[in-house]
């Protein structure tokens, strides 16, 4: 009887484990920024480009000024609840500034690089946020004062639970 018992238990476990599964909300790709006037970061050098096996990564150039932003504007709001925001990022080896997000009224959100990083790699970065109510940006912040770029971003996506 035990042994039937820990069979439901893991079978259980084993469905809601896949009822958690996440879902792409929205998608932008990482040269998809705005500054903070509304023009495109690409096109007034706050952010550049480079191809990288086909996809195109984008960072904040070194010039930005502490606290300065660029935000990536979603085109469908993101309900209140439970999110998490998917970071595509192409580590290198060369040095980066830090950076935060804010979503909403929340912020500074750390954006916690995987200590197995490996640069040349992408990597996909989680930050969970939990809102009160809609939201539809993400402001990318820079917080230190140093002339070094962003990490190299590939894209953004925000993943839902299904």
């Amino acid at each position: 009887m035990k042994l039937r018992n820990l069979f439901l238990l893991t079978a259980s476990l084993a469905v809601a484990g896949l009822a958690h599964a996440e879902k792409i909300h929205q998608q932008l790709e990482g040269e998809a920024a705005f500054s903070g006037d509304g023009k495109n970061a690409v096109e007034v050098k706050k952010v550049e480009t480079k191809e990288v096996g086909g996809d195109t990564v984008a960072r904040v150039t070194g010039g930005m000024s502490q606290w300065g932003y660029v935000n990536y504007w979603l085109g469908i709001p993101t309900p209140a609840g439970s999110a998490i925001i998917r970071l595509r990022i192409l580590p290198s080896e060369e040095p980066t500034a830090r950076y935060a997000l804010y979503v909403g009224k929340k912020g500074p959100i750390a954006i916690p690089m995987p200590d197995d990083a490996k640069a040349g790699e992408f990597v996909d970065v989680d930050v969970p946020i939990e809102m009160e109510d809609e939201w539809n940006a993400i402001v990318l912040k820079k917080t230190t004062k140093d002339d070094l770029p962003g990490p190299w971003i590939d894209s953004i996506k925000v993943l839902l639970a299904d």
